[in-house]
């Protein structure tokens, strides 16, 4: 038998065919996740392709650590902690204006410059609302997307076309529960003008579900630029009051491939709900 020796450039084009092939794909959208288990300290790092987007806890803009006590996590396993946000004196932007910690990523980190340009995304994670939903509570905002609170129950989905006015669409009131941990999802397909928002729920003690989809006519997302924040405004005026776990954004640059199929969504669900 005669040995064949394939140039480097063709083993690596294989091998990217045949992870493709099984599906690998959907993993190398994952941009950035926020798991939050350090416990201690005050930051919370990032993993993922983007690169480093590290979360510096705030209250009354100064840092201070915001963790949960072990366990205290989506899971309710040793070892998985959570952000801590329920020091907040309300949920949302009720009269008088409510207050709050804040867990923010500086402009100038380099995981955040590949949230723009982004022609389709999905974002997941974890809540434990310590009262309902309500008053464009903030859950993660950057300068190309947003997810908040709408006004009862709901969550609220924007992305910010290149004109710079974020455009809002609002799922059902499926995100009720109180005291609990649910699972969202919400994915965009850029590529798209009609029916192109999913948002999905999920809780630990049930399955996943389809909450609705709405549309936005928005186009592929600018070039990011700025910070980000997660559980309020950098001003603390528009607090989510309760926890936060396992922050992840996936995106891709050109084509559907960000925008999770309900599948996949299920898969990162059941890896907390069901492991």
């Amino acid at each position: 038998m005669v040995a064949i020796n394939f140039p480097d450039f063709l083993k690596l084009s294989f091998i990217a065919t045949f992870s493709f092939g099984l599906g690998l794909e959907l993993s190398q959208a994952q941009l950035i996740e926020w798991k939050f288990n350090e416990g201690s300290g005050e930051m919370a790092e990032s993993s993922g392709s983007a690169g480093a987007a590290a979360l510096a806890m705030k209250n009354d803009k100064v840092q201070t650590s915001l963790f949960t006590p072990d366990g205290g996590g989506a899971s309710g396993k040793p070892g998985d902690y959570a952000l801590d946000l329920s020091g907040a004196n309300g949920m949302g932007a009720n009269n008088p204006p409510n207050t709050g910690p804040v867990a923010t990523v500086s402009g100038n980190a380099e995981g955040l410059s590949a949230l723009g340009g982004l022609e389709s995304l999905t974002i997941t994670g974890w809540i434990k609302p310590q009262a309902p939903i309500t008053g464009a509570a903030r859950i993660i905002v950057g300068k190309t997307f947003y997810v908040q609170a709408g006004s009862s129950g709901e969550l609220q989905f924007g992305v910010v076309p290149d004109n710079g006015t974020p455009v809002f669409v609002n799922s059902e009131p499926n995100y009720t529960e109180v005291g609990m941990w649910m699972f969202f999802a919400i994915t965009y397909d850029g590529t798209r003008t009609m029916d192109n928002v999913n948002f999905y729920v999920g809780a630990t003690d049930a399955g996943l579900t389809l909450v609705c989809t709405r549309s936005v006519d928005a186009g592929r997302l600018p070039p990011f630029s700025g910070g980000l924040e997660v559980g309020n405004v950098s001003s603390g005026v528009r607090p989510f009051q309760g926890m936060i776990d396992d922050l992840t954004i996936y995106g891709a640059e050109n084509g559907t491939e960000g925008a999770l199929p309900q599948a996949k969504i299920e898969e990162i669900y059941n890896k907390i709900a069901k492991p």
